[in-house]
């Protein structure tokens, strides 16, 4: 019997992982997440209504007031079958007021994450606190199309980033020298791309191609935006200075990380 099941080893070894596998992805996470809350270091949103597995569950959060989306529903989908490649496949959807974003993504243990796919949805009505607290208004909504990137988690840095953000247009409004300006603002088409191994760009131009800004990150933290003479033209504003439609009339940067 020792000896049978000794050539039978590796079978019962397998059945085993099996097991605590599958024990692990259906025990139900409301179980799981009463002794692992207590081992989260202190966290900027407030978790609850955890229900579901660990293979697929849901969950309520609580956004901080920085970032005005207020209760978030996540529900996410895990695909053990891609631990068999040393990985784990996720599918998560995000929802809130306003707000929806859906993820494939991929993790290994290196701590590099690839975002397989993305695509998003975000109202101006989210962004209306904030704008109002700088006396602005912007109505229209945001898009993002076809996002796919790679991260490192352990440097905090973008590999690769592709995709674009479409800006649907609307009514914009602000000051300019405390003399209240309103405008309407066209479709704006905004590319994301890696332009180099330290720089990651939103390259943003009018629907027929023609370049109006730019917002960049940089790997060591810093981030800005560009501003071309054409952003002007089209809130119909002049610019006191000689200078073409190509010109780039504002630059800023700030340490974002």
């Amino acid at each position: 019997m020792l000896k049978a099941f000794w050539q039978a080893r590796w079978y019962v070894l397998l059945g085993l992982l099996t097991f605590s596998v599958v024990l692990l992805l259906t025990t139900p996470l409301h179980f799981v997440w009463r002794y692992l809350q207590p081992q989260l270091p202190p966290l900027p949103m407030s978790i609850e209504q955890v229900s579901g597995t660990i293979w697929q569950g849901r969950a309520q959060i609580q956004m901080p007031a920085e970032l005005p989306l207020g209760t978030l529903a996540v529900h996410w989908t895990l695909h053990p079958s891609s631990l068999l490649r040393g990985k784990m496949q996720a599918d998560i959807r995000a929802e809130a007021n306003d707000f929806r974003m859906t993820l494939a993504l991929m993790a290994g243990l290196d701590q590099r994450v690839s975002i397989v796919s993305a695509q998003g949805y975000l109202g101006t009505e989210v962004l209306k606190p904030t704008l109002s607290a700088g006396q602005a208004s912007l109505d229209g909504y945001f898009e993002l199309q076809q996002m796919q990137a790679s991260l490192d988690l352990s440097a905090l840095q973008i590999l690769d980033v592709q995709g674009r953000i479409v800006f649907s247009g609307g009514d914009v409004g602000f000051l300019i020298d405390g003399k209240p300006i309103t405008a309407e603002l066209p479709l704006l088409i905004g590319q994301l791309q890696q332009s180099s191994s330290t720089m990651s760009n939103l390259l943003m131009s009018t629907d027929a191609g023609q370049p109006v800004g730019e917002v960049y990150w940089q790997q060591n933290g810093w981030g800005g935006v560009k501003m071309r003479r054409r952003f002007l033209d089209i809130l119909g504003q002049p610019w006191p200075a000689q200078a073409d439609a190509d010109t780039i009339i504002f630059e800023a940067s700030h340490k974002i990380l």
